[in-house]
């Protein structure tokens, strides 16, 4: 098919039609070409079919392809607020972990505090 394409383009390109000498053969072959194209008409509209669907069939690609991409993308900035979450997690266990530190020493200070002044009376008495 592609060879026979090429026969005709090459037909086409030619610049002979501005010799009108032989116009004759020239109506002939334009005759001939109309009659080979009739004749081929059914092939040519498959062709034309094939075509036709071999581009939806590329749109559908590049759409799923694109849906694909776009779930990626989703998928990662899914994965970056969860990194974000888990990384905010740590830090208010650690602050959680300070204030309990803080409030344990604190009453520790204070029992050792009360201690130590109970003992001091105790000595003092």
């Amino acid at each position: 098919m592609y060879d026979w394409l090429n026969e005709k383009y090459q037909v086409a390109s030619e610049e002979t039609y501005r010799d009108l000498s032989n116009i004759q053969g020239k109506l002939i072959k334009h005759q001939a070409f109309e009659a080979e194209l009739q004749a081929n008409k059914e092939r040519l509209d498959q062709i034309t079919e094939v075509r036709r669907l071999s581009l939806i069939i590329i749109v559908l690609i590049l759409f799923l392809l694109g849906v694909v991409v776009v779930a990626v993308k989703i998928a990662v900035l899914v994965i970056v607020i969860v990194k974000l979450i888990v990384s905010l997690m740590v830090v208010v266990v650690a602050v959680v972990v300070v204030v309990v530190v803080v409030v344990i020493f604190s009453f520790v200070i204070r029992v050792v505090v009360v201690v130590s002044r109970s003992s001091n009376n105790k000595v003092q008495l």
